[in-house]
């Protein structure tokens, strides 16, 4: 049987998390199938930790796929977030493509950042100017809910 999570679960763990997160910026991975089904919405989450945590920044991975080498058109608002990722990151995204910054490799949707670096075109995908070195400019931490680090950063030690 699948194990459900609780609201109070959820807040059980915020509050372990609250000295080391604690307005902090963030960047939020998740895998309900390894830790249990949520017993509350997505949103819920998603507010609880803005709240709870009092973070500037949440950032939600929203990458899309490029299948075709030769059609590599990127939009905030229609490009299709990659197979790949979880449920949290496809229902954000179809909540939320406003919040999407436009890095097309490596795109995120990320909550309270101003309209100057939502439009921001980030022109590398780790390097100078990728969406990676801003997180590291504005010390983010990347917080895994059930996600290994191998599922979900590997790509860190480029930045």
């Amino acid at each position: 049987m699948i194990k459900k999570i609780s609201k109070d679960d959820l807040h059980q763990v915020i509050q372990i998390l609250k000295p080391f997160l604690f307005k902090k910026n963030i960047i939020l991975s998740a895998n309900f199938y390894r830790i249990g089904l949520p017993d509350f919405s997505l949103e819920y989450l998603i507010k609880s930790l803005i709240n709870d945590l009092q973070c500037k920044y949440l950032a939600i991975q929203s990458y899309s796929e490029f299948k075709d080498r030769n059609s590599r058109y990127f939009s905030r608002y229609s490009s299709p977030v990659s197979n790949d990722l979880s449920t949290l990151s496809k229902y954000i995204f179809s909540k939320y493509p406003q919040y999407r910054i436009l890095s097309p490799t490596h795109s995120f949707i990320i909550f309270g950042l101003g309209q100057d670096k939502l439009d921001h075109l980030f022109t590398s995908a780790f390097g100078k100017n990728s969406s990676f070195s801003y997180f590291l400019e504005e010390e983010f931490s990347w917080l895994n809910f059930g996600s290994l680090l191998s599922e979900t950063c590997t790509f860190m030690h480029h930045v």
